[in-house]
């Protein structure tokens, strides 16, 4: 296979005689697509040439370096010189991957070999098949390895409720001067006589008074299937019926709280306004409650008290909803309900039916206050890259980076320092003219230089950005225009990074990594976001990045120091260690590394290297029992 001419001094497809002297290290690599039957060879790192041929290696064939000659094998001599680091690979590399492997790095595989088996339990197949299509239309059973069924797999990573909302109204932008407030995606709600803004739990709410005071939006068609969820806080002392959403006088489907705070629901079946469904569980009084109701366009409906179904549709079964463009309400539906008493948020309409898997998961929102979240698992070759938080909206790219490559949770994205994100579809709060007060935005992040997340606004730039070229390993990670440096984290580990705003009390937020606060936020230079132009992510940036979000509310020490522990991986051995290692090293921030008892190690893995098990040996990881 590979073979050196003395009396030319050629090889590796070079002919021209003397171009691989004596005495000087060269490298050459044969790399062999058996797909194709086409064999590359490979003179220092660059392409030489290729033909056609087939060079499978059969298994019980000998196997030599160096040696002499032997009757069956035709070389006239063996090799007289200098060998180092001879590599098989059970695959094909790219001249770049090559070209990594001789600047001492490791080629980076990221679709891994079709070799095993996993069994995919049984989901619903809505929540899968919105973004991957299953083997045969089934949404469980085994499947040979490969990356669509590992995306399967990582079904936790992904929104449940796949689809984009018809509105979402999160209350968590200022209200314009003509009572505008605008509601995703690209709606416009209105007010005449607005109710307030508050801070809450999830950035901001909004609260009624009570009085009369609601949010309207036009054009609105649920002759067909839909789904609406609330979160509500309710305040009023009376026991009268009190509107949530909908619209009684325009026919719009109707979510209320009865007068013994049960949820109610009514609908115009296109002769008469019907409010047979009978109410179910019990909403209590100031506290949060997440409320919600289905219906598939078939005459079933279904309502949700905090995830789970209440109520019964017994009386109306069959009935269907029948009415053209409308306006709904949120607040104050008319008819004989009172208006809304009490806090409100995520209010949120989707003209598909949602599964009772994906109603809990509505409720099981853990922060409501997450606009943005890029878990970067799509795989190799993904040109859109999902909003996980439904908000901000999927980002895209035309030189997109590599996808599949293992990550700091699960998958991350690799980018080659020319490589851009756009996230063109930013909510209007974020760009409107619109400085966002309070924000966090948090990250993995194992880089050498580059810009993170920055939004290229010409009244106020924004970046997140780390830059060891001109400041050796400082980083600069918040700049607008003066340069502030914060020590970096090393560039071959990974790192969580955590940046936090609060106008109102600069003190809270700060620069978190791996959960430590390195600079308090009174002492750093961080400013509001302002987002007339739209955010980008990965611009310049050599390295890569994993699990994006960007929240609409201030983070303390302790949310800092929570999100990292929550996305850290607890125990993680690569075993990429040679066959001379007594030991695996933890890669997790706990350390827990692992002594090798009777196994061997530096064997070929699918990835690297890998360990071998006897049946009788182990790794002992001792204290890592804790997790």
């Amino acid at each position: 296979m590979l073979t050196y001419s003395s009396q030319d001094q050629t090889c590796c497809g070079l002919g021209t005689p003397g171009s691989v002297p004596f005495a000087t290290w060269h490298n050459y690599t044969i790399a062999y697509d058996a797909v194709n039957n086409v064999v590359s060879r490979y003179y220092n790192g660059n392409l030489v040439n290729e033909s056609v041929n087939n060079y499978d290696l059969v298994a019980g064939d000998r196997f030599r370096i160096g040696g002499p000659n032997a009757p069956d094998w035709n070389f006239d001599d063996g090799f007289e010189g200098r060998i180092d680091d001879l590599v098989f690979y059970d695959r094909a590399l790219s001249e770049a991957q090559i070209q990594t492997l001789l600047a001492g790095g490791t080629p980076e595989f990221p679709i891994l070999p079709t070799v095993d088996t996993y069994t995919v339990a049984s989901q619903d197949s809505s929540d899968i098949t919105a973004s991957f299509t299953i083997p045969d239309g089934q949404p469980s059973g085994a499947y040979i390895y490969s990356q669509l069924a590992e995306a399967a797999l990582d079904i936790p990573d992904l929104r449940s409720v796949a689809q984009d909302p018809l509105i979402l109204i999160h209350f968590d932008e200022p209200i314009a001067g003509n009572g505008t407030l605008y509601a995703y995606p690209e709606k416009e709600s209105f007010c005449s006589s607005c109710p307030t803004l508050v801070d809450d739990f999830a950035g901001k709410a909004v609260e009624f008074d009570g009085t009369g005071t609601s949010y309207g939006w036009n054009s609105v068609t649920a002759t067909g299937p839909f789904a609406m969820s609330a979160w509500i806080y309710p305040t009023h002392g009376d026991n009268s019926s009190r509107g949530i959403i909908g619209s009684v006088a325009n026919g719009f489907p109707t979510l209320y709280i009865t007068a013994d705070d049960k949820l109610g629901f009514a609908f115009h079946d296109g002769t008469a306004w019907n409010s047979d469904y009978t109410p179910g569980g019990t909403i209590p009084r100031n506290q949060w409650s997440q409320v919600g109701v289905t219906y598939d366009a078939a005459g079933h409906f279904q309502t949700y008290l905090n995830g789970q179904p209440v109520g019964d549709d017994a009386l109306i079964e069959g009935l269907t909803v029948n009415f053209a463009a409308s306006i709904g309400f949120v607040g104050n539906i008319g008819g004989s309900h009172q208006p809304f008493q009490g806090r409100m948020d995520n209010v949120v309409i989707y003209d598909n039916l949602l599964s009772p898997a994906q109603m809990a998961t509505l409720h099981g929102t853990e922060d409501l206050s997450l606009h943005l979240h890029y878990t970067l698992d799509e795989p190799p070759g993904s040109n859109v890259f999902l909003d996980s938080a439904g908000i901000y909206g999927d980002a895209s790219c035309t030189n997109c980076p590599v996808m599949g490559i293992r990550g700091a949770v699960n998958r991350a994205a690799y980018f080659d320092g020319d490589q851009i994100n756009g996230i063109a579809n930013a909510p209007d709060h974020w760009r409107n003219d619109y400085y966002a007060t309070k924000w966090t935005a948090a990250f993995w992040l194992k880089a050498e230089y580059g810009r993170v997340l920055e939004n290229k606004s010409v009244v106020l730039p924004f970046r997140i950005w780390t830059n060891r070229t001109e400041y050796g390993r400082d980083c600069c990670v918040p700049d607008f225009g003066n340069g502030n440096e914060w020590p970096a984290p090393d560039p071959a580990e990974w790192a969580h990074v955590v940046i936090s705003y609060d106008q109102d009390d600069p003190s809270t937020g700060g620069i978190f990594i791996n959960g430590q606060q390195i600079e308090a936020g009174g002492s750093i230079l961080i400013r509001e976001l302002f987002g007339p132009s739209p955010f980008r992510l990965g611009g310049s940036l050599k390295g890569y990045v994993d699990d994006v979000r960007l929240y609409n509310r201030a983070f303390s020490a302790a949310d800092a120091l929570e999100l990292y522990e929550t996305t850290r991986p607890a125990l993680q051995y690569e075993f990429e260690e040679d066959a001379t290692a007594v030991s695996f090293t933890d890669l997790s921030p706990n350390e827990y590394d692992g002594a090798i008892v009777n196994a061997i190690p530096g064997l070929a893995g699918r990835i690297g290297n890998g360990v071998e098990f006897n049946g009788g040996s182990y790794v002992d990881a001792g204290v890592a029992a804790n997790i």
